[in-house]
């Protein structure tokens, strides 16, 4: 090997070990019963290959969730070499509408406040690289209706409230005892009203 700071041979049998970038010169000589031959190659050393993000990855994509809860997105940087990287505590979290949905802790989470749609993107601001997903917040639905308390024990002639309380897909409640109607399933044991 004609330049050591390139390569160099590792063992007889020619094996190369690369070193830095460069061009090299490698001769082999053979010589046996006084017959001498030699051949020449040229080793050409690169530097290795710069492995870049290539693009940035929300999941899920897109997600659909109530106002008032706080929903979770994945930040996943795919590299050059088509590797996965997972950059959720690495990036940069934005909302396109912080009216609708605003980051907030721990990295990834985004705390919903009303209907609407809303852009969630991720940014890797070195590298310039962003990912985007889409969220559409939803007024929350009714879920269940509870009565509490669940289970009553009385004596004849008292009396005691029960509250009707509403749970909705956003984790909130409400109590709606101006909106239910009552009804007693035997009246001869107990009437509501």
């Amino acid at each position: 090997i004609a330049d050591g700071d390139v390569a160099e041979l590792v063992s007889q049998d020619g094996l190369v070990r690369p070193k830095s970038a460069g061009t090299t010169a490698i001769t082999a000589h053979y010589n046996a019963n006084g017959t001498e031959r030699t051949a020449g190659a040229t080793l050409e050393v690169t530097p290795p290959a710069l492995i870049t993000i290539t693009e940035v990855q929300l999941t899920p994509a897109p997600r659909t969730v109530a106002s008032g809860n706080v929903v979770r997105f994945q930040a996943t940087a795919i590299m050059s070499d088509f590797s996965h990287v997972d950059v959720t505590r690495r990036v940069l979290w934005l909302s396109s509408d912080s009216a609708i949905a605003r980051p907030t802790a721990p990295a990834g989470a985004f705390e919903t406040f009303a209907p609407g749609p809303v852009t969630i993107t991720a940014a890797l601001r070195l590298e310039r690289v962003v990912g985007e997903a889409a969220l559409l917040v939803l007024v929350p639905q009714p879920v269940f209706l509870e009565l509490a308390p669940p289970r009553l024990r009385l004596t004849v002639g008292e009396q005691q409230p029960l509250n009707p309380i509403l749970h909705y897909t956003n984790s909130t409640t409400e109590d709606v005892s101006g909106e239910v109607g009552w009804r007693s399933h035997d009246r001869c044991i107990a009437a509501v009203g």
